[in-house]
């Protein structure tokens, strides 16, 4: 990928992100498709996404959590192998 091609693609992203994006495609960095709010994307089977959640407190600080997933033929399945609890 060449350098303005992916500062283009950053850009975008941190674009997406500032927009309360859901999430985004997986690859060498950011990538399409964004998934948010009027996003018109359908997603296909083989795209691997990040989705992506935040919880914030003004004044306090925040965090965000992003689950990796594979769509298939199917539906989605879940490659992010982190604990849950709840």
């Amino acid at each position: 990928m060449r350098p303005e091609e992916y500062r283009e693609r950053q850009a975008r992203a941190r674009e997406a992100a500032a927009s309360r994006g859901l999430g985004h495609g997986l690859g060498l960095g950011f990538e399409p498709p964004w998934i948010g709010l009027g996003s018109s994307e359908i997603v296909e089977p083989g795209w691997c996404l990040a989705v992506e959640r935040r919880a914030a407190v003004p004044g306090l600080g925040g965090a965000q959590y992003e689950d990796d997933v594979l769509i298939g033929p199917d539906g989605a399945e879940l490659l992010t192998q982190a604990g849950r609890s709840g």
